[in-house]
């Protein structure tokens, strides 16, 4: 998903960070009437991921720090998906549809575990 945030000033910038931080939204521009701090924050956060990836092309890693790496791209795999689950959570909390709490908690509970066997898996 594509977003354009309109302000630039201090909520600008966190929700700038928060898009930035979510896998399946991307920045795509920035609008203030402030023209030099729309420029500054895009600059910084505008496709943010292609950004990233372009600049981890550019150092070469080597065999000993491949397996570190590897570890941490699982690690923030695990954090993205948990964080997935724990959204669906909350909005199934705020909007049972009739769901008692043993219900909402069961589903929970298989969540997180399909998470945990997944994990296990890798």
């Amino acid at each position: 998903m594509k977003i354009c945030l309109i302000g630039a000033g201090r909520i600008g910038i966190v929700h700038a960070i928060a898009i930035a931080s979510e896998q399946n939204a991307t920045l795509h521009s920035v609008v203030d009437v402030n023209q030099e701090a729309a420029d500054s924050l895009a600059k910084k956060y505008v496709d943010f991921h292609l950004k990233y990836l372009k600049e981890l092309q550019k150092v070469p890693v080597s065999a000993l720090a491949a397996d570190s790496y590897a570890n941490l791209v699982k690690d923030q795999s695990i954090d993205r998906n948990l964080k997935k689950v724990l959204q669906e959570i909350i909005k199934t909390s705020d909007d049972p549809k009739g769901k008692t709490s043993d219900e909402i908690l069961s589903e929970a509970e298989a969540k997180i575990f399909e998470l945990s066997e997944n994990r296990s898996k890798t």
